[in-house]
Order: C-alpha cells, then sequence, then structure tokens
C-alpha cells in the first residue's frame, strides 16, 4: 500500500517537473511574478488584519496596554505635534488593543407619542475619557450615521443621551445646542465649544 502511494507520487512529482521543464522563460516568469502577486497580497490582507487599527478622519484612538510594564494603562493616541493619530496605527495584539471613540456631533432626541419634544445636539469630550471607560468599559463607540447604523441610533448614542438628560454635567459629553424648546434653539451654554477633532486639547473659552 505505502509503495503504491509513493509510487504515485513520484509520477506526480515527474509529471509536475516535466510540465514546468516544457514552459517558455516567459510562462515561468509569469507564473512566479502571479505566485508572488497573490502571495503579497495574503500576506498584506492577514497582517492587516492581526496587526492594524483603522482610524478614520472624526474617530479618537486610545491603546490598552494587556501586558507589561504598563499593562491596564490607556493612552490616546496623539502625534507628536499634539494632534489626534489617523490612518493605520499597528501594533502587537498580544501586547495592545486598540478601539476607537466617534468626535462627530450628534442630535439627540427625546420623543413622546411620536413627536419629538426636545432635542440636543451634543459631542463626546476625550477629556473624560477614562471616567466613561471605567462606567462602560473598553469597545469601540460608533455615532450613528456609520455603515448599518445610518439614520438609527447605536448603542454609544443611547449612552450619551442617557446623561444629556439626566440634568447633570460629565468631563465626556460636551452639549453644543439644544433644539426644539419653547423659545426656540439656541445654545445651551455659552460656554460649551465643540470639541476639534483634529487637536488632541480642545480650545479654551475666552474669559
Amino acid at each position: 500500500m505505502n509503495h503504491r502511494f509513493g509510487s504515485a507520487n513520484t509520477e506526480k512529482e515527474s509529471e509536475m517537473k516535466d510540465l514546468w521543464d516544457g514552459l517558455n522563460f516567459w510562462a515561468k516568469t509569469g507564473v512566479v511574478f502571479v505566485v508572488l502577486f497573490v502571495s503579497f497580497w495574503i500576506g498584506l490582507g492577514m497582517f492587516k488584519v492581526l496587526f492594524v487599527t483603522d482610524v478614520d478622519n472624526y474617530q479618537v484612538a486610545f491603546r490598552y496596554d494587556l501586558i507589561g510594564q504598563h499593562r491596564g494603562e490607556i493612552v490616546v493616541q496623539e502625534n507628536s505635534d499634539g494632534t489626534y493619530r489617523r490612518g493605520w496605527i499597528v501594533t502587537l495584539p498580544i501586547v495592545h488593543k486598540v478601539h476607537t471613540m466617534d468626535l462627530r456631533p450628534m442630535q439627540l432626541q427625546m420623543n413622546a407619542n411620536s413627536r419629538v419634544l426636545n432635542a440636543k445636539l451634543v459631542q463626546f469630550d476625550p477629556k473624560g475619557l477614562e471616567l466613561f471607560l471605567s462606567w462602560h468599559g473598553r469597545n469601540d463607540y460608533e455615532g450613528p450615521g456609520t455603515g448599518s447604523a445610518v439614520g438609527s441610533t447605536t448603542p454609544f448614542s443611547e449612552i450619551l443621551r442617557s446623561y444629556a438628560y439626566d440634568g447633570n454635567t460629565y468631563p465626556f459629553l460636551k452639549i453644543l445646542r439644544e433644539l426644539g424648546t419653547t423659545e426656540g434653539s439656541k445654545p445651551l451654554d455659552g460656554n460649551a465649544q465643540e470639541v476639534h477633532v483634529e487637536k488632541a486639547t480642545p480650545p479654551q473659552t475666552e474669559k
């Protein structure tokens, strides 16, 4: 049985060798090029899945250290000039975990009987990131308007809505404007400023 199996393998190898020897130079070059091209894209895809987090231009990324000297620390990803890092962030998956937060302003509504009673324009503020994560845990938090969430609410927007309407202030939430009140649309807080999606440090209010 083993002898037959070995003979079949030898015949296959011989046929493949004869087929390869029968190709001309350009045909061999084409085969090698195709193999290298396919291998490159497969390798690149595996590298991106395992080591890369893609950060969009409206997101802020933070890194959580899984092991090592800084285990358990949360670090907002910034460039040397103070702007948020965007694009590809490469990390070792067994050492770090990178998550993203949506910084786009979002309109949150309070409804009753299919009528909008009140709406607020709010935005997540990275200054309160650690407090927010201590309450809600590490995750990727996306606002409405992303992927399947277009035109709908998301868990992130529902979380912010619960804080926007409870009457308190929080370091991770900026209420930029209140809409639909009896006095018309107006800023809820004259000192509230939109978080700059490029700068790591939001602009300060002039006094």
